[in-house]
């Protein structure tokens, strides 16, 4: 795993429901991303549907249910308020891991960048995967699925929009 590229924490989420067939999670807790000196913050009550690997079943057992944060940065990525920080000092980033929520975070950052062009979001996103040890077959296929095919997903909602459920709960027919 790269030590420049990786993630200070886990996902904490809880499931709120169905949107077109895919399980929306919301995060409980904050999932920070860094990559040399730029940083990530995804904070609490953000919804994502995770990667929208097609349910084929030869696709899906080869890519499905892989890269769940990377796929949650990914999706973060892509909103349209989305912010990638310019971290002050490295020095800071096990500070910066105890942040829950934006306030306190943006006290170890300096600038950003917003919103996050689609290349840079798509880019990132074959950047985390690879920085978590993921091998080629994985990540790069998935990189160019996203380039070719993630263009009617980007900006379509803000950062804490919630994804319009078909269905509430856990439970899906």
């Amino acid at each position: 795993m790269n030590t420049e590229t990786r993630f200070l924490s886990q996902i904490c989420s809880k499931d709120v429901g169905y949107s077109c067939g895919r399980l929306v999670r919301e995060h409980t807790s904050p999932l920070i991303w860094v990559n040399g000196p730029k940083v990530v913050f995804i904070p609490t009550k953000f919804q994502t549907d995770g990667a929208s690997v097609p349910r084929v079943p030869i696709v899906y057992s080869i890519w499905g249910d892989r890269v769940h944060r990377e796929a949650d940065l990914h999706d973060y990525m892509y909103r349209i308020d989305a912010r990638m920080y310019y971290l002050r000092d490295k020095a800071i980033l096990g500070e910066l891991s105890l942040c829950n929520t934006l306030d306190e975070f943006e006290g170890f950052v300096e600038g950003f960048i917003c919103p996050i062009p689609k290349e840079d979001g798509d880019w990132l996103f074959r950047v985390a995967m690879k920085g978590q040890g993921r091998s080629w077959c994985i990540y790069h296929p998935m990189y160019l699925a996203v380039r070719s095919l993630g263009g009617p997903s980007y900006h379509q909602r803000g950062v804490l929009d919630p994804i319009p459920l078909d269905t509430i709960g856990g439970s899906h027919e």
